[in-house]
């Protein structure tokens, strides 16, 4: 090896660590910017430390007491008189819940359909301001059965 290519190699040893254990916390963790909450009641787990690892954090701190009025109000007016809107609402709430889990071992996805203009932009601006954008993708319809 040249000194360059085994400085290089030297340092590399150093500062990069391989066998990093992503997302170091309990499986059904959800994290915000003040602790790791468990999912399946927000219970607080404990701080976030160094060695958790976290790819990303809600940018907020879990408020388990929020009232949502404007949301609340905005739901009821996109769902209203629909003989199934409480498992549509179900249906975000869950939806919402695989967001904040720092995995995808559910496979889950959201579609949107109905008429223009009645509110699924705003689902999708809502989870981009609330979850980051880092955090959601998002497929057009036309191009989920390309290869790709």
């Amino acid at each position: 090896k040249s000194r360059r290519e085994s400085f290089a190699s030297d340092v590399e040893s150093i500062c990069v660590a391989r066998d990093i254990p992503w997302m170091n916390v309990p499986k059904h963790s959800v994290v915000f910017n003040d602790g790791v909450y468990d999912s399946r009641d927000l219970s607080r787990i404990c701080d976030i430390r160094p060695n958790h690892y976290l790819k990303s954090v809600m940018p907020f701190s879990l408020d388990k007491t929020a009232k949502c009025p404007v949301w609340m109000k905005f739901l009821d007016d996109c769902f209203r008189g629909d003989y199934d809107q409480a498992e549509k609402l179900e249906c975000l709430q869950m939806f919402c819940g695989y967001i904040l889990l720092l995995h995808a071992r559910y496979k889950k996805g959201l579609i949107l359909w109905g008429p223009k203009d009645t509110g699924k932009s705003v689902f999708k601006q809502l989870f981009e301001a609330l979850f980051g954008i880092r955090n959601i993708c998002e497929i057009d319809v036309h191009l989920m059965g390309s290869p790709r």
